[in-house]
Order: structure tokens, then sequence, then C-alpha cells
């Protein structure tokens, strides 16, 4: 029985670990796929995401490349940061006070983003009213995608601008002078810059020339370094596309590289769990408070006197006999099987003397169920 017993505890250890193996081989082949992360996250490594770019600009030494995947108030040093929103549905306020601030933003909408989005309005230090005065629109007529758009005469001297392919229909509405037109689509402007309080902020209605795809096919230098500003800090925001980091237990174990102290803390309810399993529980009551009736209650409260005496473990055959006596099962016993019992008891070796004595109490219960009178 307690051979069984040990047999099920180590198939249940063996599943458990067998489960946390699979867990986590799944776990690192749906992120190692990144198709969990939005499009045009720089998590994502597929011609949809943004990780090319991200990579390629972390190879470069002088300037410092992460993410933001907290809110964007909390991002320092704003006036040496270039933050990039790539897939972005709108731009919120906390965005357009981090170029008042000083930092340079640059805003790709999402290729599948519509109409709308503009007048929106903040205060600079000075207490002046800042407006995002422009409007993404929709062609009327949609044209055959991709489009190439061509930059102004001026960018194309100054900052040696080339065409790109633009994959939307999306343009900007201008109610303000203070907007520089970079790139334009049939006469109408795709691409917009202006000054922002004491930082800047760029507009592109379309996210294709930051993708994956776009670095493969031959990106446009001089538009990389156009967006960047000549910043030495690029944040890739991540927010905008729903990704945040909470800063909790979690967090803190990530940060830390603490993963072995999950393990051990594992590891510690396996162990307990297994002791409580092999254990039986009236080990743990007061001697005064277990049962003291006939059955298997008798066999635990007598153990359990046992365990908790020193004795020699030749002793223990001789002791075990007594207890048993001693309880209401052991009443039962006749004269015979009982002097059987005690000359097993006295054998040599402990263990040999303890199955010489259950064997013998598993005879008289045959003999008794045959024999009821």
């Amino acid at each position: 029985m307690r051979h069984a017993k040990k047999i099920n505890i180590a198939i249940i250890v063996i599943a458990f670990f067998i489960l946390v193996m699979i867990c986590a081989e799944l776990y690192q082949k749906r992120y190692h796929g990144s198709d969990v992360y939005p499009v045009f996250s720089s998590f994502r490594s597929d011609p949809s995401g943004a990780k090319v770019l991200y990579e390629s600009l972390s190879g470069i030494d002088d300037l410092e490349v992460g993410r933001n995947m907290r809110p964007v108030k909390e991002i320092k040093n704003p006036q040496e940061t270039c933050l990039l929103l790539i897939g972005a549905g709108h731009v919120d306020q906390d965005t357009l006070e981090f170029a008042l601030s000083g930092g340079r933003v640059v805003v790709c909408y999402s290729t599948f983003s519509g109409q709308g989005e503009g007048m929106r309005y903040s205060g600079d230090k000075d207490g002046r009213m800042l407006s995002m005065d422009s409007r993404k629109e929709l062609l009327v007529t949609t044209p055959k995608l991709p489009v190439k758009v061509v930059p102004v005469d001026k960018m194309q001297k100054e900052a040696g601008l080339k065409p790109f392919h633009y994959y939307s229909s999306v343009y900007f509405k201008l109610s303000s002078e203070e907007w520089s037109k970079i790139y334009m689509m049939y006469g109408k402007p795709v691409m917009i810059e202006r000054r922002y309080g004491s930082g800047s902020l760029v507009l592109c209605g379309d996210s294709y020339l930051l993708s994956n795809e776009a670095m493969a096919n031959k990106p446009s230098g001089n538009l990389l370094v156009y967006l960047l500003g000549g910043r030495k800090k690029i944040i890739f925001d991540e927010t905008h596309l729903g990704a945040y980091k909470e800063l909790n237990i979690i967090w803190l174990i990530n940060k830390y590289n603490l993963n072995w102290f999950l393990l051990v803390i594992a590891v510690a309810v396996l162990l307990f769990s297994w002791r409580s399993l092999l254990a039986p529980s009236d080990l743990n009551r007061p001697l005064d408070e277990a049962d003291i009736t006939a059955g298997d209650n008798d066999s635990l409260a007598a153990s359990a006197g046992l365990f908790r005496q020193d004795y020699k473990k030749w002793e223990m055959p001789q002791l075990c006999l007594d207890e048993y006596v001693g309880s209401g099962a052991g009443k039962r016993l006749s004269s015979q099987k009982l002097a059987d019992m005690e000359r097993a008891a006295g054998m040599y070796r402990s263990l040999d003397a303890y199955n010489e004595m259950v064997n013998i109490n598993k005879q008289r219960e045959t003999f008794t169920n045959d024999n009821p009178k």
C-alpha cells in the first residue's frame, strides 16, 4: 500500500514537471514568432513590424535606443530624445506635452487609420496655447497603391530627400502657416513638420516607410536622418499600441534577473505538498486528540505515540505490538495469534519482524471471515 502511494506521488511529480516544460516551450514559441504583438510594433519581426529599424539603430554606437512601455510623461531628458510613434491611431495630450518640453516627436499614422484627428490644444511653458492645427483627410478617389510621393523642392535640396512608396490615401488639411510641407501626393501634403513649443512635431499619414518590409527594400538613409532630427536618444513608443509595463513583482523579478527565485518557490511548494501526502495527518495532531477507536485510526494513534519517542530500531516491533494490543483492535486478538505475533516480534531484523506480524494479523482476519463462529 505504501509502495503504491510512492509510485503515485512520483507520477504526479513527473507529470508536474512535464506540464511546466510544455508551458515554457509554448510560451517561448508564441513570443518568438512575434505575431502576438500589434502591427508596427518594434517587437515584431515579420514584414508588418518595426524590429529591423530598432535593431539597426541599436547597432550605432553614438545612439541610445530603447522602447517605452510606460506613460510618455515619465521619459526623461526630452530635449535629447526623438520619440517615434509608428502605427499610431491618434496623438494624445502627453505626447504633445513631450514636444512642448523640447522633445522631437515623429508620428506615423497607421496605414489602416481613417480621416479625423486634429485641433488639439496645449499650453507651453510661457502660457501660450498651441494647437495641432491639422486634420487627416482621405482622397476622394482612392488611388492605386502604392503611390510614389515626392519631397518638396526645398527639402529635396537641403536634406537630400528622395521619393518613397506610400500605402495610404491619407493627406493633411492644414489650417496654419506654422506647418512645413515635406512630402506631397497629388499636390496634397502627406508628411508635415512644425515647431511645437521648444520641440518639434512631424506627422506622416503612413507607417509603411518604417516597417520591416520597407527596410528590406533599400530605405532612404537621408529620410531616416531627417526624421530623427539629430537626436542621440531614440525611443520607440509601444504604449500607443496597447503595450504597457506594470511595476509589479513580476517586473522586479525580470529587472533583477530573479527567475531562479520563482524556481526555488515552486520547488519548496512541491516538496511541502510531497511531505503532506507522505505523512499521516494524525502525526501532526496532539496524542490525546488522536482517535482511539477500532480500525485504522488505532494504528495511526499508536504510530503517533511511537514516532514522538526515542527508541532503538530493534525495539520497534515489540513496541508496535504493545501499542496495538492496547488499542481497541488489539483486544480482539486470540491468545494463539498474540503468542505468534510476540514470537515474530523477537526476530533479529525489525522489518522482517513487522512484516511477519502483519501477515499473522491478516491470517487472523481471513480466518475470522471464513469462520464467523
